[in-house]
């Protein structure tokens, strides 16, 4: 229904002609009735429906979600990228008389040493002086003093040299 005042008609705005006088000099900038006789115009209080035309609606997206997409791929791409680093590092082990490695390693793959256990001993030394490249249960030594691909000839490079600098792979 239209718009009304309190107790008056139904309000429409009146229709606006053109100007008298010579037509205006470019496009676009003429009345659309062209001049034309107004008094067969109708107002009409509601339009028809019609069964194929429904109600609209529209997709909000906030703002908020493309500006945060790239932030929390970036952010994913940093912690990959801090994975791969930490993915394989190097330890270097010095030994002292007395102290053992204090580590439990698992063979059965052949090829490197799996850490099973870390126990107080000359890795634990490291990881505390070194949290950023702990050693942890389930990481691989898959070379020891640049001998690599036999789990038993990285096992006796742990027992006959002093100085043992352990290529780690975290898994």
């Amino acid at each position: 229904s239209s718009v009304r005042a309190r107790g008056s008609a139904p309000f429409f705005a009146p229709l606006r002609t053109a100007a008298p006088g010579p037509p205006a000099a470019s496009m676009g900038q003429t009345c659309c009735t062209s001049g034309e006789d107004n008094s067969k115009i109708t107002a009409v209080d509601e339009l028809p429906r019609s069964a194929d035309i429904g109600p609209r609606t529209e997709e909000v997206v906030p703002k908020v979600v493309a500006e945060v997409a790239p932030v929390a791929a970036a952010a994913a791409v940093e912690e990959k990228q801090q994975k791969q680093v930490l993915a394989d590092f190097v330890i270097t082990i010095v030994k002292e008389d007395g102290v053992n490695l204090g580590v439990d390693v698992d063979l059965t793959d052949g090829k490197c040493l799996q850490i099973d256990q870390v126990k107080p001993g000359l890795v634990d030394n490291w990881n505390k002086a070194n949290p950023d490249k702990a050693v942890k249960c389930g990481d691989k030594i898959i070379g020891v003093n640049g001998k690599t691909g036999n789990a038993q000839t990285l096992t006796e490079e742990c027992k006959k040299e002093r100085v043992l600098e352990m290529k780690v792979l975290r898994s």
